[in-house]
Formats: structure tokens, sequence, C-alpha cells
């Protein structure tokens, strides 16, 4: 699985796209070059009439469209998309261009026409795809979300490739696919399209539980709205923004102004104590406005730890001894993971590194004394389990793989005496 990035525009090079000549018949691509070339060039002077007409579709108010959609990000219920089945099958796909205050909501199809493979997405899924040419024409948050149809079987992907570089698939980084969950894919990112004016986006389908390629109907909602904190997008490019954890609160480590306040508490050792006492027991904190103050040791799940982000501590002891089992990423009812239920970019969806050091609280912030640690290279859940002894303290650290990765979340822990 690729780790998912809080902000794309590290996922696109500029430069590779500046030296790139003409755009050639992909690697990746099982269709000729002269059928590619007719596909765009209808795409463009015919199609479905390119931006003018996806934005007359969308004002009129597409289900689950706009700002009386249904469901919103969150919880993402079924829906029935209404209207023209939009993007092409083949590069470059058709073109939208995106103003300031746009909210789309467009409606396509996934066959079973494969013709391009996604960058670090893993294996071929064998589904067929639908591409787009998305410019975008002003600085502001930009979300992007793909989600099945009611009654539909696709199991939905997206990757990007480099505006320009259609049929190239080296013009993707790492971390440009998003293959996640089985109802729904999203971004969202703060955008300066003096930086990088757009991209081409591909829906695609994933493999299901057999390993057979998924298709069907889809809804594909894109807006680009004024930076505004709150919203959950760290403009740190386009605004002074210093955080943004989805609200307007004061006291959280994020203030309603967007800045970081500096004076959470357990930032570091010994960190916030409890104990378990036969009960599962589950603490919400957030790492907004700590520092990197310890690093895990680089090894097993945890070798590609390069970089530590912030950190919260706690300290624990457990009545009983036994195996302890800690996770983070999930609701407070320990089981549901908040990236699923509430969406990719939602406050609580970032990319831990979760460990843990022990016995005694003088291994605090020591990784030599590390007894588990787990980096699942990617947004959402990590989970550890270590042995215990009964009255003896442990520190267990929710940590962020590097800077930009930060925020609310829940700890529950569990022993097994």
């Amino acid at each position: 699985m690729p780790r998912l990035l809080k902000t794309t525009l590290s996922l696109i090079s500029v430069s590779a796209a500046a030296t790139m000549g003409a755009a050639a018949c992909g690697d990746d691509t099982t269709t000729s070059e002269a059928t590619t070339s007719a596909s765009s060039t209808s795409t463009t002077t015919g199609g479905l009439g390119g931006t003018g007409g996806i934005a007359v579709t969308t004002s009129t108010g597409g289900t689950g469209g706009g700002t009386g959609g249904t469901g919103g990000t969150g919880g993402m219920p079924p829906m029935v998309c209404e209207g023209p089945d939009t993007g092409t099958d083949l590069c470059d796909g058709e073109t939208i261009v995106l103003a300031l205050g746009d909210e789309l909501s467009l409606c396509g199809t996934v066959d079973t026409n494969d013709d391009y493979q996604g960058f670090s997405c893993g294996p071929d899924s064998g589904s067929g795809e639908k591409v787009y040419n998305i410019t975008v024409q002003a600085e502001g948050s930009l979300r992007v979300q793909v989600r099945r149809d009611e009654g539909s079987e696709l199991i939905p992907s997206m990757f990007l490739r480099e505006q320009g570089a259609c049929e190239d698939a080296s013009s993707a980084a790492d971390g440009s696919c998003f293959a996640f969950f089985s109802t729904h894919e999203e971004f969202a990112d703060d955008w300066d399209p003096a930086f990088i004016p757009g991209f081409h986006l591909f829906i695609d389908g994933q493999l299901d539980e057999n390993g057979i390629p998924t298709t069907g109907d889809y809804q594909l909602d894109i807006s680009l709205q004024p930076a505004a904190c709150g919203d959950g997008v760290w403009n740190r490019f386009t605004t002074t923004e210093e955080c943004d954890d989805g609200n307007t609160n004061d006291g959280d480590g994020c203030s309603s102004a967007c800045i970081v306040e500096t004076t959470n508490l357990f930032d570091d050792c010994p960190g916030d104590p409890f104990v378990w006492t036969g009960q599962q027991v589950v603490r919400s904190g957030s790492t907004v406005g700590n520092q990197n103050d310890y690093m895990p040791s680089p090894v097993g799940t945890c070798s590609n730890v390069t970089m530590s982000g912030r950190e919260r501590v706690y300290q624990f002891a457990a009545s009983q001894s036994g195996m302890a089992t800690v996770s983070v990423g999930f609701g407070t009812d320990c089981s549901s993971n908040v990236c699923d239920v509430e969406g990719n970019f939602s406050p609580g969806c970032w990319d831990y590194v979760l460990w843990a050091t022990g016995p005694d609280t003088s291994s605090c912030g020591n990784a030599a004394s590390q007894l588990a640690c787990s980096d699942a290279n990617a947004v959402g859940p990590e989970s550890i389990s270590f042995p215990v002894t009964a009255g003896i303290d442990y520190n267990v650290y929710v940590d962020g793989f590097d800077d930009d990765q930060f925020g609310p979340f829940n700890l529950c822990v569990d022993v097994t005496p």
C-alpha cells in the first residue's frame, strides 16, 4: 500500500512535465497511438460539451452534488447518480476547468476496457478506467471524491498523472494512487495553480476479495473553495495557516485562527498516566501543537520511519500481567476505522506511527527500550502488542510519520491476562 501523502502538491513533478515532449503511447496502455489520438480529438471537439457542459449539469443539482447533496463526506450513504456518463475511456480525458467556488457532481461508469495502470497501485486490476483532464484556475482548497453508486459492485480507486503526460505511467509519483477503501476514495489539498496548473485524474476499479476486477457506476465530486480556517485542509502554501483540525475551537492544539497552540500537555515524558483495571481504556487526545521530541527505532514495520512527527506520550500500568494490545485510528468504539467512516482527509485520519517502550519510566523516550512499533505505510489505524507485568509502568507514543502528519485521535488499550 503506498503512503498517502497529506499534500498532493508533492506527488506530481512540474519540472518533469516541462521537460517532457509530446505524449507518446504509454508503456502501460493496450491501445494504439493512433486510436488514442483520435479519442483525444473527439473528446475536445465533441464529447460532453467541455467545461460548459459539466457546469450546466452540476448547477442543476445532480443527486448528491452541491451543498444540498446527500450525505457529504462523512458517512457516505448510498446514492443514485443522475446525469450523463462523463469521462473518456482514453487519454487525454474529458476537460474540466475549475474556477474558485465550483462544485461539480459527475456520474460515470467503469467497464472492462482496461487501458492504464496506476503507478504504485500494485497489480493491475484489470478494470477499465475513466479519464479526466483537470485544470485548476485559482488558489484554494481542492477536494476530489469518488463514491460507488447504489447497487454498483465497483470498488473505486483513483490515480493522478501530470497534465500533458496522460499516457506516461512514470509521470505520477509514489503516493498518487488512492486505493484504500471499498466504497469511496478521496483526496483534499491546498492547491496553487502557479505551482501545478492541473492533472489527469483516472477513476479505476480495484479487485474484489476473490481477485476479480470490479466494474460499475460511480459519482465523482470535485470542488474548489476559498481557503478557510476550519475546513480541514491545511492551507500552508496559500495562507498563513499553521494547522487545520477541521474546527474553529480554541484549546485543542489548533486555535480558532488555525495557529498552532503549544500549550498541549503530555508532549513529552513522563506522559499522560492511566491504569488498566480489567476493562478496555479509551483515551482521546491530539498531537496538534506538540513537538517532535522522540523517534522510534526504525525496525520491522517501522523500517521506513526516517523522520518522526509530533507525538503525544502516555504512561500506563496494568492491574494484571498479560499481553497489552494498543491501537489508534479508530472511533471511540475502538472498531470503526475513522478514515473509512469519515473520509481520508477527516481530522482523525492521518499517517500514524504507534510505538511503546518499557518497562518502567526510565525507558521513556529511549528507542533502545522499544517493545513494539507499527507503521503501516499509509494513513489509518495502527496496532501493537507487547507483554506487560502488573504494576509496572510502560510508555506509549502516538506519533506521526513526519511533521505533516498530526491530528486528533482515540487511543485504545486492552490487556489479555
